[in-house]
């Protein structure tokens, strides 16, 4: 069931736990969480995925990516109130997007959502461990700081864009 898989991977994310690259194609990948990512999303969020045929396979831990994304479409899902819309992308990188390419080339994944967006401050403090906007008791503040450092193990880059009434990508 999906809550006894988001709890058991929850629990493997507290621990430390050795880190396990493998070199994936995303569409697969993606295809292959976006069960979990909707059960986390809940049944008033429509989750779409979209991943371009171009897209190069990547070199990851697919649990830390899991998780990343689980972290993702949970903030979305919150910042949405339980309601509202969440893409799934993956695209080729373009040159000078992001870090050095490696020798598999350069994917993109960006999780967009329709939520209420973050101000500038909050933008600046997102991915500092235990920063939360959410109320005592709802979120650890964890979250980003694990989608930081999943995207910096992996050899990436993490980037942010938000708007106000508008959403987050």
């Amino acid at each position: 069931d999906g809550g006894g898989k988001l709890t058991r991977r929850l629990l493997g994310f507290s621990r430390k736990r050795a880190h396990h690259p493998e070199v994936v194609r995303p569409q697969a990948a993606l295809d292959g969480m976006l069960d979990l990512l909707r059960t986390t999303a809940g049944t008033a969020v429509e989750i779409t995925l979209q991943v371009d045929a171009e897209t190069p396979p990547i070199e990851v831990d697919v649990a830390e990516l899991e998780m990343a994304l689980i972290n993702l479409v949970a903030n979305a899902r919150d910042a949405m109130g339980h309601k509202g819309r969440i893409r799934i992308q993956a695209r080729p990188g373009r040159p000078g997007e992001g870090s050095e390419a490696s020798l598999l080339g350069y994917a993109v994944i960006s999780v967009s959502d329709t939520g209420h967006g973050m101000s500038a401050d909050i933008l600046n403090r997102a991915f500092e461990p235990f920063f939360t906007t959410k109320p005592p008791g709802v979120g650890t503040g964890l979250g980003l700081a694990q989608v930081y450092g999943f995207c910096a193990q992996a050899g990436g880059d993490v980037e942010v864009a938000s708007k106000l009434r508008v959403g987050t990508t």
